[in-house]
């Protein structure tokens, strides 16, 4: 096992799948039949796709503790100024993964997890403005030296299994992983604000850990 995630490493959340997957590729073997064979095909396709989707990359954090990185990989599709329960007026960026992104989500900043909730909802098309109250999700706020952040995992039409595997009380550092989106969805994250320079717009494509959507002045 070692040796293989020298070279392949994924979120354990995939594993399951993979021994499905691999289950009925063997049983289609087993069978001998064109019906098994095409089984088996399938089967081996989907295997792999879940492989590459459940991949753990390494990512580079940049250094220093100013730099707000982003929760996902995607691209960003909205930045705007809303009031929000938890951070109260906020500076909001929205994260669209598609299908293909990896989709393990980070801590955007170092912090200590305050509050986590799950919302039970709707799947509609992560795009769409209504999935950020409508959509199940999951909500994380952190306490951090700059007030509190939140991050917000948003399920959407494909995308229905949410894992964040923070707890309150735990000590997050900026860039640490999480959580995963099962195939595709949303994260928005709520800033204080005033209390950071936002350096994304719409369009940008980011990574989890690594892009800087802004800087603590």
């Amino acid at each position: 096992m070692k040796s293989w995630r020298r070279w392949w490493k994924m979120d354990r959340s995939g594993y399951r799948y993979l021994i499905v997957f691999a289950l009925i590729a063997a049983l289609g073997i087993i069978a001998g039949n064109i019906l098994g064979y095409i089984i088996a095909g399938i089967s081996g396709l989907l295997f792999l796709f879940t492989a590459f989707f459940f991949r753990d990359p390494k990512r580079q954090i940049p250094a220093g503790e100013d730099n707000i990185v982003s929760p996902a990989d995607g691209i960003i599709i909205g930045v705007d100024s809303v009031k929000d329960s938890d951070v109260g007026d906020s500076d909001r960026v929205i994260i669209f993964m598609n299908l293909h992104n990896v989709h393990i989500n980070r801590a955007p900043c170092g912090g200590k997890v305050e509050k986590i909730r799950h919302h039970d909802g709707k799947f509609l098309k992560a795009f769409k403005p209504e999935a950020s109250l409508e959509n199940e999700r999951t909500e994380m706020v952190l306490s951090t030296n700059w007030g509190p952040v939140k991050v917000v995992q948003i399920a959407g039409i494909i995308a229905r299994r949410i894992v964040c595997r923070a707890a309150p009380g735990d000590e997050l550092a900026r860039g640490q992983k999480y959580g995963i989106i099962h195939f595709g969805s949303r994260v928005e994250v709520f800033i204080p604000q005033g209390k950071a320079k936002i350096l994304v717009k719409n369009g940008d494509k980011v990574l989890a850990g690594e892009s800087i959507l802004g800087q603590w002045k």
